[in-house]
């Protein structure tokens, strides 16, 4: 019986060593920051994920109300309802994904989100801060040209 324990003993000794040493190595992955994984920390920071949820939020909460035409302008109003005006709608490049979409930049011009309208006519968000832009437009929108 004695024999039994000892085992049970070192073998959860050994899985808690093993477990610090991954815990150690993820916070050494963690802290050696690219410049991506800087990016996406200062969006996080930012005030641009409440203002997505916010619009997810109008997209997808009252799904019967949401018009076929004029997206931006229903979601503008939405986000702008009682309040100073956060969002204005701008344009989108011509592209082979985003043939049904529009576009939403913040007043600071530091956050810009693109809703675009898939093949089952739902509703999709794209967004990026300004350091993921090139020019007046996200990365992602300047693939695949038409």
């Amino acid at each position: 019986m004695s024999y039994l324990y000892a085992g049970l003993g070192i073998a959860m000794l050994s899985g808690i060593i093993a477990m610090m040493r991954i815990g150690n190595n993820v916070d050494k992955f963690v802290n050696s920051i690219s410049k991506e994984n800087q990016i996406f920390r200062d969006y996080v920071e930012s005030n641009s994920p409440s203002y997505d949820k916010k619009i997810i939020k109008v997209l997808y909460q009252d799904s019967s109300t949401i018009p076929n035409t004029g997206i931006c302008e229903y979601v503008v109003s939405k986000m702008n309802e009682n309040k100073p005006p956060t969002f204005v709608k701008t344009t989108v490049p011509s592209n082979k994904f985003f043939r049904e979409s529009c576009a939403l930049e913040n007043e600071e011009g530091n956050h810009r989100v693109v809703i675009n309208k898939n093949i089952d006519n739902k509703y999709e968000l794209f967004s990026c801060s300004d350091k993921e832009k090139i020019g007046n437009y996200c990365k992602f929108e300047m693939g695949e040209r038409e």
